[in-house]
């Protein structure tokens, strides 16, 4: 589906949002998601108000993003927002990849099947499953100044209803071993979800073997404090969000996190700090300076509840500050000079 986007309209005040510390880069944000267009399970609930959620991701001095690809096709819709959006306020940057949970989707979209996810045992054709990530790498390399990394890929065996794990691993193992050969020197965006072994059984000679010297980042970290360890090990970067820090143990383990290692994300629309959240408390009282309504009840410039956006990452800052007691400026310095190493953008 073709989706509707307002031409930016710069706010003449941009220039001074940036002249003041703290400074945030985005690493994950679905902005190719219909929700930004007012478009809910397929139906329009609002008016599309995507310039506005970019006017309060660099009122609350967010920089940069990187636009999130899962498959092929959304790969191409963020490359076409980051031609579009991309300004010296707010830089865009997309990620090219299939995801674990549209393996079988995908698989479908290059054979013209119909291949359940039921059927683990089914046989798969692992030349189409090439085909597919040879036609993502070709976006890649026809957009070097929109792509900055690989992903997002990797394993997720809490929605195998989406894609089965043979498939899955099949995927993984493909776009590891594609990727590797591409000459592209780019990080990977990397997913594990309750496949850890598996995850780092297949990654972890590709990184030994120097397959991909400029790393990566475990995005959306949600794991245990040994998962952390093995990932830590394997130099990997940890992305965390409003969903890696829902429990006590989620937030004991995020404490742990190498503050040389820790970027932000928001994976907008998804992932925001709920109130049910352990890390709710932590804010203190920390809210964004707008008005939040239902979708139903949308007005001009108003923030959605229960739609997690860009400028939500001050609140993901606030917290990580709280649990590694340090000022928030001394976080977020580190972080965005960490971000800005993984996207190679440090010049």
């Amino acid at each position: 589906m073709a989706l509707r986007y307002l031409r930016p309209q710069l706010n003449l005040l941009a220039r001074s949002y940036h002249t003041l510390k703290p400074m945030y880069i985005d690493i994950a944000v679905n902005l190719s998601d219909p929700q930004f267009q007012g478009i809910y399970h397929g139906k329009q609930g609002h008016e599309s108000d995507f310039q506005a959620v970019l006017e309060r991701a660099k009122e609350q001095k967010l920089t940069k993003i990187l636009v999130t690809g899962t498959d092929l096709p959304e790969t191409e819709e963020s490359v076409r927002i980051c031609k579009d959006f991309h300004c010296d306020y707010l830089e865009l940057f997309c990620t090219a990849g299939i995801h674990p949970c549209s393996a079988l989707a995908e698989y479908n979209a290059q054979t013209g099947g119909k291949q359940k996810a039921e059927e683990e045992e089914g046989d798969y054709d692992v030349g189409a499953v090439d085909t597919r990530i040879k036609t993502l790498l070709e976006v890649a390399r026809s957009n070097p100044n929109q792509i900055l990394a690989l992903g997002e890929f990797g394993l997720d065996y809490d929605r195998l209803h989406f894609s089965p794990a043979k498939i899955q691993k099949i995927f993984f193992a493909q776009q590891l071993e594609l990727f590797a050969q591409s000459g592209l020197d780019l990080p990977l965006f990397l997913h594990s979800r309750a496949a850890h072994t598996d995850f780092c059984d297949m990654l972890y000679p590709y990184l030994k073997d120097g397959k991909f010297p400029r790393g990566g980042v475990v995005h959306s970290f949600t794991g245990t404090l040994e998962e952390l360890q093995d990932h830590v090990n394997m130099g990997l970067y940890i992305g965390i969000n409003g969903c890696s820090l829902k429990t006590k143990e989620n937030l004991d383990v995020a404490k742990e996190i190498p503050l040389e290692l820790l970027l932000l994300e928001t994976d907008a629309p998804w992932c925001e700090i709920r109130p049910s959240h352990e890390s709710h408390k932590l804010l203190q009282g920390h809210k964004l300076p707008y008005e939040s309504k239902k979708k139903e009840k949308f007005v001009e410039n108003s923030m959605i509840k229960g739609r997690c956006e860009p400028a939500n990452i001050v609140l993901v800052a606030k917290v990580m500050a709280e649990l590694k007691g340090v000022p928030l400026e001394e976080l977020t310095d580190q972080v965005y000079k960490n971000s800005l190493k993984f996207l190679n953008l440090e010049k």
